[in-house]
């Protein structure tokens, strides 16, 4: 049996290659268990490791790892598949495949494509919720939200954070989240925007000095502070809608339009209107001037 095991959530992937091997040790034992790294093997080994099953395990299970990225070895694959014996199990496990390419769409059309992308953040805070359940303790919904705006969407970086969480305290809170999580850079400029809106200068120079001596690329952050300036642009212009509502049509977490919502409260459409065209002027100084970026970002938020 041949399966393509692929998608951005490395996490999943990782769960369901656990799972794989899991189930065939069950019923095999661990000795037939083999990893191979494509840039480290030629055609020889690749065959090798394929169609021989040696005396001490009558079933092999093969992870190949990103077959795709060496391309005598892919097409090598494709014309040895169907000489595979049954008891050999094969893995290709591809981090990043293009999927315009003749090799996945062979792949897609003769053997088992298991594709594990990112989740949405509805879906990403439901699983964290089961997920704290599953390891003994509680979080609400909102307070998963919270967690994905500090952490982020990648499952491996939170699984590990609730299990910190967990072990300080099994009910995690919004008190906890902020004590013992670090926050990325978005968190960051998510407070120096509102800083900003709210005429607190001192702050929003100390927090624009702070990312700059953590050596953030200015570039990146600017990119966040546009990011920002248009989910406040989408939940100013919403109107009545719910929270709930404006996340559905926009994709945004919840929990980060409930928090944008507090700085829409006072601001007028010309105040929203100049935010705007502070950040679309600073995205083209940018990309058009040698001034340091540092100093664009900062003239920019002085006029917010």
């Amino acid at each position: 049996m041949i399966s393509v095991l692929t998608g951005t959530n490395s996490f999943a992937v990782k769960q369901e290659l656990q799972k794989l091997r899991a189930d065939f040790i069950a019923k095999y034992g661990e000795s037939g268990v083999e990893y191979i790294y494509s840039d480290q093997i030629d055609v020889e080994q690749l065959n090798l490791a394929l169609t021989n099953v040696s005396l001490f395990a009558t079933h092999k299970f093969v992870v190949i790892k990103n077959i795709s990225k060496v391309q005598n070895l892919g097409e090598h694959f494709l014309k040895i598949a169907s000489l595979i014996p049954e008891e050999v199990q094969v893995i290709l496990l591809e981090e990043h495949i293009d999927k315009r390419t003749a090799f996945y769409k062979a792949l897609k059309k003769d053997f088992d494509i298991i594709n594990l992308d990112t989740l949405s953040d509805q879906e990403l805070a439901k699983w964290i919720v089961q997920k704290v359940k599953e390891d003994g303790g509680l979080i609400t919904s909102l307070n998963a939200q919270k967690l994905i705006s500090f952490v982020g969407a990648d499952q491996l970086s939170l699984a590990s954070e609730i299990q910190k969480l967990i072990t300080y305290q099994p009910e995690i809170t919004e008190v906890t989240i902020q004590e013992l999580i670090d926050k990325r850079p978005e968190e960051t400029v998510f407070q120096l925007l509102e800083s900003c809106i709210s005429g607190r200068v001192k702050q929003s120079l100390e927090l624009l000095n702070g990312l700059e001596k953590a050596h953030e690329d200015p570039y990146a952050i600017a990119n966040m502070i546009i990011w920002q300036t248009h989910i406040l642009s989408v939940v100013a212009s919403a109107g009545k809608f719910s929270d709930t509502e404006i996340s559905k049509q926009s994709k945004i977490n919840p929990y980060v339009i409930q928090k944008t919502k507090r700085l829409t409260h006072g601001l007028s459409a010309e105040n929203l209107k100049n935010i705007v065209d502070r950040a679309a002027e600073m995205d083209i100084k940018l990309k058009t001037t040698t001034i340091n970026p540092w100093q664009i970002i900062q003239n920019t938020i002085l006029n917010f």
